[in-house]
């Protein structure tokens, strides 16, 4: 009788862990994707940015119809009650309260919006991809509004505002240089506190503290402030601002609701291949 040959067992496979979006986990893959995407967003913020501008420059109006456009505005709002800015100014003139707000509007649509994406793109991907929809849309819908309606704002429409900003700061609003690269005859919609007050509730619903939150959301009513105290805007551009913003946000809420709706469905091929089980069943 043979003595019974005991083979070693072979070495147990390893696991093999699946791979969903081509990385897992913090790996390089993960790194390597992450850095793709901050630079892809990168580069579509600074092209929106730059066609916008462009195109805000291209449709500047007729300055005498910037000026009387902005006396209709004010007379119309006198009419409702609402010409507030000039007693807002008037009491904020010489203070260093008016100081601030000037840097308030220089930073909102530079420093404080760059860094407020990049703060809601760390730490909410959902919330800033509807952050991101709604600036890019609201840039998009203001445009056919500021060439229908050039509006000059409260300092260059002769109504005895003060330009606070150019008198309290090194930036002078009015100087050739900075009129060849922005439209000072946009003042309608303000888009300083329509994008302040989405930022704001983007920051509130991505920050994890009280104080970020509270600042999320005092953000918009101080940027309010800024471009009435420092004669930038008038409450009717603020009003076609916020509104503007309005309709960037539902095209977002619903490009992002439509989205999710599409990820619940299989992917088409897993449902070829339940299509294709279900036909074998059917036959057998």
């Amino acid at each position: 009788m043979h003595a019974a040959t005991h083979l070693p067992a072979p070495p147990a496979a390893a696991p093999v862990t699946p791979r969903v979006g081509g990385s897992v986990g913090r790996g390089p893959g993960r790194v390597r994707e992450r850095a793709g995407g901050w630079r892809r967003e990168l580069v579509l913020f600074v092209s929106a940015y730059l066609i916008y501008q462009a195109a805000r420059v291209s449709i500047r109006g007729d300055a005498t119809d910037a000026l009387e456009n902005a006396r209709h505005v004010l007379d119309a709002q006198q009419r409702l009650g609402l010409g507030v800015e000039k007693a807002v100014q008037d009491a904020l003139l010489g203070t260093p309260w008016l100081a601030m707000l000037d840097w308030v509007y220089l930073g909102a649509q530079t420093v404080v919006l760059i860094a407020g994406v990049v703060f809601v793109y760390r730490t909410s991907p959902r919330v800033y991809r509807m952050l991101r929809t709604t600036l890019l849309t609201t840039w998009v819908v203001a445009l056919p509004v500021s060439a229908w309606f050039p509006t000059a704002p409260p300092r260059l429409a002769n109504l005895g505002f003060v330009d606070a900003v150019s008198t309290d700061t090194p930036i002078r609003l009015a100087a050739g240089s900075t009129t060849m690269l922005f439209n000072p005859y946009s003042a309608v919609p303000s888009l300083h506190v329509g994008f302040a007050v989405a930022l704001g509730i983007a920051v509130f619903a991505g920050a994890h503290t009280l104080p970020l939150r509270l600042a999320g959301l005092a953000w918009g009513p101080l940027v309010a402030l800024a471009v009435l105290a420092t004669g930038n805007h008038f409450v009717f551009d603020i009003a076609a601002g916020l509104i503007l913003t309005a309709l960037g946000f539902g095209y977002a809420h619903w490009r992002e609701a439509r989205g999710s709706r599409r990820w619940l469905r299989p992917p088409g091929s897993l449902r070829r291949a339940g299509n294709a089980r279900s036909a074998r069943r059917c036959r057998t």
